[in-house]
């Protein structure tokens, strides 16, 4: 068998910046779940591999601070979305709800109007997590863009290749 492909940054574009970006074209907002569960994934292997290139771990509260970081936000912002929209989406398909057992979280909206990618809001005493699923994605795809070296920099999860069949 022989290589085919192995840019890493064309293949990101293949893989995931194209479709992410035709899923904004469904009616109604539709894909909007779909890339955000994604974008969840590729934000989290950026964030460990910033953390690995600086000789950090990636622990949780290392990931919160990366994530305040990168997107601007406060820690109890940030706790907000680690906690309801990734651990959410990335373990049920769905951002976790007010309240589990004895933890209590913030309630969530996702809506193409929200100005930013990520705010925490307080709406009649009670906090909202509000996500714009497109904003957040294309904050990944800059981020991506801006570290390329990033993108097969995990050595646990190698970045896949693209490989000629041969008979």
């Amino acid at each position: 068998m022989s290589i085919i492909e192995d840019n890493p940054q064309s293949l990101f574009d293949r893989w995931y910046k194209k479709p992410l970006i035709e899923l904004e074209k469904l009616p109604n907002g539709d894909g909007g779940f779909v890339v955000l569960a994604t974008c969840c994934f590729l934000y989290e292997r950026y964030a460990k591999s910033v953390l690995k290139s600086k000789n950090k771990k990636a622990n949780y509260d290392n990931l919160i601070q990366q994530l305040c970081d990168d997107f601007c936000i406060n820690d109890q912002t940030a706790d907000a979305f680690w906690k309801v929209i990734r651990n959410g989406f990335l373990h049920q398909g769905m951002p976790v709800q007010q309240s589990q057992g004895e933890m209590s979280f913030p309630s969530w909206q996702t809506c193409a109007v929200f100005e930013v990618p990520i705010k925490l809001v307080e709406k009649s005493t009670q906090l909202v997590l509000q996500i714009q699923p497109w904003l957040f994605r294309d904050h990944i795809f800059k981020l991506y863009e801006a570290s390329p070296e990033f993108i097969k920099y995990n050595q646990s999860f190698p970045w896949a290749i693209i490989w000629e069949e041969t008979l």
